[in-house]
């Protein structure tokens, strides 16, 4: 992993007196020994892997060590982009490598709670996708919810990135 984010991380997290870091490795057979014989409540994992590993490294630390909370973090190159990931069962948090630590306290501890968390920006990433496809929206619009036909409309429009004011014209 990356020097300066990994020492980003870490300052985020020692900064909170409640987080306790407990080790900290370059790949995956690390993850074993920090599972064994002790409690671990949350597991970041940076590791660029298939989805099969992926897969497989969930599926082994679940086994290992059910009632441990794993986040993924997912790299975002340097024009800002990332990939959306192919979302597994077990994984409680995806994060983007370039959190803020305020975000990064708040989902550890939504985490440690027994929560489920996606950062903000891949959220409105996969949000945006899903309402620029028309079956998605009929779909959505003709179920029963708390939004009307117009409103989806308007997500529609935001999804394509209008501002308020095309928006008011169309």
């Amino acid at each position: 992993s990356d020097p300066m984010f990994r020492s980003n991380i870490i300052s985020s997290i020692e900064a909170d007196s409640q987080l306790a870091i407990l080790g900290e490795g370059d790949n995956a057979r690390d993850l074993g020994g920090y599972l064994s014989g002790q409690h671990v409540d949350i597991v970041l994992i940076g590791l660029e892997l298939s989805f099969a590993e992926r897969s497989k490294l969930v599926g082994w630390t679940k086994s290992a060590s059910p009632a441990t909370s794993i986040a993924w973090l997912l790299p975002v190159d340097e024009d800002g982009g990332f990939a959306v990931p192919q979302f597994i069962d077990g994984i409680d948090a995806y994060l983007l490598r370039n959190i803020e630590p305020v975000e990064l306290l708040f989902c550890l501890q939504l985490v440690s709670d027994g929560g489920k968390y996606m950062s903000n920006e891949l959220y409105l990433v996969i949000m945006a996708d899903k309402l620029r496809h028309s079956p998605f929206l009929e779909t959505f619009a003709s179920q029963q919810t708390a939004f009307l036909r117009h409103e989806v409309q308007l997500l529609q429009l935001l999804a394509r990135g209008m501002n308020e004011a095309s928006i008011g014209r169309q």
